[in-house]
């Protein structure tokens, strides 16, 4: 079963050597039996195979690959901080094992057990700052979930007083955590951390304008994409949409609305009959802040979209 998804020899020597080898081709069958997907089942192979190789570092036997050996794994994962993704998920490695787990403990080899790591419980703290924020900032739980590790990270390492956090300790966290990612990663890290900061100054648990001594991270502006385009680029892309074709139609309605109103792909998309107010010529979008905003509705804009809506839409019992 191992050569449907292992084609080398010495990868698959590899794989059946180790601490759970003799149990990975019944591993594979069981789980193509719950229907996964061929790149699916290679990527569980891969992640078990490493709980087994760490599992067998630890002292563990294969008598002993249960719950309590997951836990241990899961601990060992969470110090290197690989247990769980920013959205508080687990990440790969651990749901990979823990498939492990559940297929030795249905084929008998292993005790079942009935208890498998809970999640760690939140910081107080965090959960006012998600509550807060929320509430006050209209945020969604995608970007506070964004917030949530540098963020649990930060009460682990500076303490949860933050009455005694200084300017100093804050840029030597910042700058640490910050320090092995990307561009990209520095500034989640300096957003998470003065938003959290600007909600602890809210409350009166931080002295005023703290958040001011995090380090502003360098981005030079020619370092990335250009953040628009020029009018002619613009004018270039709207003619390629086929008016002859529904789609042609929609692409057209849909780019005049990005580029004509600056909206979002996710404004666009949220969009609904009852948000257009026709007589007045506006269009109520609401934004990130969670709050409805009327914006002009623009003649070219108004009759790209009713051209697609009278014509070429196809029949939704909703609007």
């Amino acid at each position: 079963m191992l050569t449907t998804y292992l084609k080398t020899p010495r990868t698959l020597e590899h794989y059946r050597s180790g601490l759970a080898g003799p149990h990975l081709d019944a591993f594979a069958g069981w789980l193509e039996a719950q229907r996964y997907q061929s790149r699916r089942i290679l990527h569980l192979l891969q992640c078990a195979h490493r709980f087994s190789c760490w599992a067998y570092s630890a002292g563990f036997s294969m008598q002993a690959l249960d719950v309590q050996a997951l836990e241990a794994y899961g601990h060992h994962l969470q110090g290197i901080q690989r247990l769980r993704h920013p959205s508080g998920r687990y990440s790969h490695l651990f749901v990979g094992a823990r498939h492990l787990v559940r297929f030795l403990e249905t084929a008998g080899v292993v005790t079942p057990a009935t208890s498998i790591l809970p999640p760690p419980r939140e910081p107080a703290l965090l959960g006012a700052f998600r509550q807060w924020m929320q509430t006050h900032r209209g945020t969604t739980q995608a970007t506070l979930n964004g917030y949530r590790l540098t963020i649990t990270a930060m009460l682990h390492t500076l303490g949860d007083q933050p009455e005694c956090l200084t300017a100093r300790a804050l840029r030597a966290f910042v700058l640490e955590r910050a320090g092995p990612g990307g561009i990209g990663r520095a500034k989640t890290v300096v957003t998470a951390v003065r938003m959290f900061l600007r909600f602890l100054i809210a409350i009166g648990r931080c002295p005023p304008g703290l958040d001011h001594a995090l380090p502003a991270i360098a981005h030079w502006r020619l370092a990335a994409l250009p953040k628009y385009l020029p009018a002619e680029s613009v004018e270039r892309v709207l003619a390629t949409c086929d008016l002859a074709t529904p789609s042609g139609v929609r692409h057209r309605a849909v780019l005049m609305l990005l580029a004509r109103l600056g909206l979002r792909a996710g404004d666009v998309a949220a969009l609904r009959w009852r948000d257009i107010d026709w007589h007045d010529g506006t269009l109520c979008v609401v934004g990130k802040s969670r709050r409805a905003t009327h914006l002009p509705l623009p003649q070219d804009v108004g009759e790209a979209m009713l051209t697609y809506i009278e014509h070429q839409r196809p029949r939704v019992p909703h609007v």
